[in-house]
């Protein structure tokens, strides 16, 4: 749409064609990453499509399907796409480890920023 939509560039851009592109060294960890426009990210955090798209891990396209869902619900209308690769050297067992101890991870660091008193 950025591409074609001239009269939205002219007189002055109301969009851009220039993505934004995040680069980042594979872990041996990673499970998989998710493409999604900014229909989806307007809406969700990445920690939100993370966790999202991991409770579907082995079946990506479900995985895809519920962060599109979830950010409709969450009142989108923009354009909703997303799409999950999953990297075959993780076997779900290890998805849901991982996934588990990051939420702990989120929720002790949350625990820590409210009782930033030491009270």
């Amino acid at each position: 749409r950025s591409f074609g939509d001239t009269e939205l560039k002219q007189p002055s851009p109301l969009i851009s064609s220039v993505p934004e592109i995040k680069v980042f060294d594979l872990q041996e960890d990673d499970c998989f990453f998710v493409l999604g426009c900014d229909g989806i990210f307007d809406y969700l955090d990445d920690q939100d499509v993370v966790d999202i798209a991991g409770e579907h891990f082995g079946r990506p396209q479900d995985g895809a399907a519920s962060v599109v869902r979830t950010a409709y619900q969450k009142g989108s209308g923009d354009n909703l796409t997303c799409i999950v690769v999953e990297f075959g050297w993780q076997k779900p067992e290890r998805v849901q480890e991982l996934l588990t101890a990051a939420v702990a991870k989120l929720a002790a660091k949350q625990d820590e920023d409210l009782d930033m008193f030491g009270d």
